[in-house]
């Protein structure tokens, strides 16, 4: 009962504590979309860097490799996919194209935010076990499973609001955001799809010769998994920040 008070009584601490930004992550101006642009896409590369093996203060996992200890995506009705320690590499190469405020109509607070990121090469591996329709047949199986995907970019459209505790405004996003996907090419391979090894092999084979197809596919998995990401690693970092911390100068 104490060690359970103790680790509640941490964590509502931990929960209303209040922190400057990161060192290593450098306050901009607020003074336009573009200069607000170029202050953030100049210091992205330096940023994931330091995140690529967490950041404590923050209870920032590692963002490279990155576990997510499980996942269920239902890719359609009849058709259920569940990954098991999923190891996800690639994301700290991430390069950032666009990122542009849009702000409220009084012109003084951030209302969306839209970034364009572009990931070179994304590889997803770990255990995985469907139940479904896959492409024409029936299939039920469990096992490992690896994915690579290159020049995966992301185009996304963040809702942004403001949460005020104890009289301080700090930032809030919602956990679905807008996701637009492409790629340039897709490898995938999938153990134990069907008990038939040669089987198994042809159908592997059969879904890398249409990319496309199975990109289209696995695209509701690969959005929920960006959603999870991405509010799980920026409201850790917005939950202790203040907005004024955010920036040399709010708009007025």
């Amino acid at each position: 009962m104490v060690v359970k008070s103790t680790t509640i009584l941490f964590y509502l601490f931990y929960l209303c504590s209040t922190f400057e930004l990161p060192p290593f992550i450098n306050k901009c101006e607020l003074n336009s979309p573009k200069e607000l642009e170029d202050c953030v896409l100049g210091q992205v590369p330096e940023v994931l860097s330091h995140f690529k093996t967490g950041y404590s203060p923050f209870n920032i996992s590692p963002l490279d490799p990155l576990v997510i200890p499980s996942l269920d995506m239902a890719l359609s009705e009849d058709f259920l996919i569940k990954m098991k320690d999923l190891q996800i590499e690639g994301l700290t190469t991430a390069v950032m194209n666009k990122f542009l405020p849009e702000f409220e109509e009084n012109n003084t607070a951030i209302a969306s935010i839209n970034i364009s990121l572009m990931v070179p090469n994304l590889q997803l591996r770990g255990v995985y076990s469907l139940e479904g329709f896959f492409f024409i047949m029936a299939v039920k199986g469990k096992g490992f499973t690896e994915m690579e995907i290159h020049d995966l970019s992301m185009d996304l459209k963040v809702n942004v609001s403001i949460d005020v505790r104890n009289d301080v405004e700090y930032y809030q996003i919602p956990r679905n955001f807008d996701v637009d996907l492409n790629f340039t090419d897709l490898h995938t391979h999938f153990e134990n799809l069907v008990p038939n090894k040669e089987l198994n092999d042809k159908l592997n084979e059969f879904m890398n010769e249409r990319g496309l197809l199975m990109f289209e596919l696995i695209k509701p998995g690969i959005v929920k998994t960006i959603r999870t990401i991405g509010h799980e690693f920026i409201i850790k970092l917005l939950m202790h920040v203040p907005v004024e911390h955010f920036f040399k100068a709010i708009k007025n």
